[in-house]
């Protein structure tokens, strides 16, 4: 759906460990993880969970509110949905970077984060860090974030890869069948566990914002990876448990239910598109949009912070 972005004017896809802000991200383009229930998902198998969130993804952050006010529309056959005026989110509000409250993380406290990426993060963070009325470097307590995404997407594959395992197994993507196969291993006082745990780190979330207005931090927690190796096993040499370690950059604001913006910023030590995820207040979609749009302006004044354009010379099709 990313390097569609980079073509099309307007794509769509869905997101629960970063599947719009992952590759929005190592494209250069633009994508936005919604409030869930903002945009309806009648399909869910788990009604209410803050997995499989549909949102839009394009070229700038206009264009990407555009495409959401089509599709926020209130469904009642999801039970997470609930009313929104979409029109607003085609007309953004200027928003003046010199009265945010802004926090910085390099890796939300939890993430494993690749040298690399840490140190064009911290980069491009010094060269408008001075923007903000306040921007302070501060994670989130996220101390359980891992095993309690980990515990919770196995019960969602459960539920949603059961017949495909039973009839399929040997034609299913060896993730899916891991992801499987840990569930069924799981206890229900596992399951309640981390949906206890969860709990704890959304009300610690609340509190995290109650100061703040946004919330930055690396878009990705790796560079583009060569697709038929699969996820990083190792990131900076340290062994990752499963397939999802080097994505928890991204799966632990999923558990919070905030909307998030990745928002890109030129390239990083590899060449790579590189950006940012704007972490808003909850039901702040229209906010945090407006805020990336006013970052967006920003970059565009420098260089080196601007969108990554392809070109039809750079593009191997």
């Amino acid at each position: 759906a990313a390097l569609a972005a980079g073509m099309l004017p307007l794509c769509h896809g869905s997101d629960t460990g970063g599947s719009l802000r992952a590759p929005a991200t190592w494209c250069g383009v633009t994508a936005l993880r919604p409030t869930p229930g903002l945009v309806p998902f009648e399909r869910r198998a788990l009604p209410f969970t803050n997995f499989q969130v549909q949102g839009p993804m394009a070229r700038t952050v206009a264009d990407t509110a555009l495409f959401l006010s089509a599709m926020a529309v209130p469904d009642g056959r999801d039970p997470m949905a609930f009313p929104a005026v979409g029109r607003s989110f085609a007309d953004l509000e200027d928003v003046d970077l010199g009265r945010l409250r802004v926090a910085v993380s390099e890796d939300l406290g939890c993430a494993p984060v690749d040298d690399g990426i840490r140190t064009v993060f911290r980069d491009r963070v010094s060269r408008f860090r001075s923007a903000f009325a306040a921007c302070e470097d501060r994670d989130p307590d996220f101390a359980a974030a891992r095993d309690v995404f980990w515990v919770l997407r196995c019960v969602h594959f459960l539920a949603n890869h059961k017949q495909r395992y039973d009839e399929y197994r040997d034609k299913l993507s060896a993730n899916i069948v891991t992801n499987y196969e840990a569930g069924l291993e799981m206890t229900a006082a596992d399951v309640a566990g981390a949906n206890r745990g969860h709990g704890d780190l959304y009300r610690g979330f609340q509190d995290f914002f109650a100061d703040i207005d946004i919330l930055i931090c690396p878009g990705n927690a790796i560079p583009p990876f060569d697709i038929d190796t699969g996820a990083p096993k190792t990131v900076n040499g340290q062994p990752m448990a499963n397939y999802m370690d080097a994505s928890l950059v991204r799966s632990a604001l999923t558990l919070t239910g905030h909307p998030v913006v990745a928002l890109p910023c030129g390239l990083d030590h590899t060449g790579a598109p590189f950006g940012f995820q704007v972490v808003g207040p909850r039901h702040g979609d229209a906010f945090v949009l407006a805020a990336a749009a006013a970052l967006e302006r920003l970059f565009a004044t420098d260089r080196d912070l601007a969108r990554p354009v392809a070109t039809l010379e750079n593009l191997s099709l």
